[in-house]
C-alpha cells in the first residue's frame, strides 16, 4: 500500500491509504487485507526504505526500451542527474538542514533519458553535497 501511495495522486495522506485498503477490488488485485491506521502510522519507523532499492532496480530492469529512431541512438547512456530537497517530518532528526527548525531529505536521482526511467537513486540528509552523491551514482558507460 505504501508503494501504491507513491504512484497514485489520489492517495495523499495516511487516511487515504487506510480507506483504499478497505476497497474490495484493491484487496483482491493486490492480495491484501484491510490495513489499520495505526499500522500505517508506524510503518515509516518499522520498514527500512533501503530494502526497496533491489525491488525498484529489478522493476527498472524489466522496462523495455522504447522504439528509438536511428538519429536518437546517440542517446544510449545519456543520463540526467538531479538533486532535489524534500521537506522532512520534525521527527526525522537525521534530516536537519540547516538548523533544528529546517529539516529536509535530498533525493539524488539519475534518469536514463533513452528509456525514460529512473536508474540509481539515493536519499540523504538535505545538507549532503551534490558532488559527493554524484560520485556514488556515476556508472561506466553513462554520460
Amino acid at each position: 500500500m505504501l508503494l501504491r501511495y507513491f504512484f497514485s495522486p489520489a492517495l495523499a495522506r495516511l487516511r487515504d491509504i487506510h480507506r483504499a485498503s478497505r476497497l474490495k477490488k484493491l484487496q483482491r488485485v493486490l492480495g491484501i487485507k484491510p490495513t489499520s491506521l495505526g499500522s500505517l502510522s508506524e510503518a515509516g519507523e518499522v520498514f527500512e526504505a533501503a530494502l526497496l532499492e533491489p525491488v525498484i532496480r529489478e522493476l527498472a530492469g524489466q522496462v523495455l526500451p522504447p522504439h528509438v529512431p536511428a538519429e536518437q541512438e546517440a542517446w544510449r547512456g545519456l543520463t540526467a542527474v538531479e538533486g532535489s530537497l524534500l521537506p522532512a517530518l520534525p521527527q526525522m532528526a537525521w534530516a536537519l538542514w540547516p538548523d533544528e527548525q529546517h529539516r529536509a531529505a535530498k533525493l539524488h536521482l539519475s534518469f536514463e533519458v533513452r528509456r525514460a526511467i529512473p536508474v540509481p537513486a539515493r536519499v540523504s540528509a538535505g545538507n549532503r553535497a551534490e558532488t559527493a552523491a554524484l560520485r556514488t551514482l556515476l556508472a561506466p558507460g553513462r554520460i
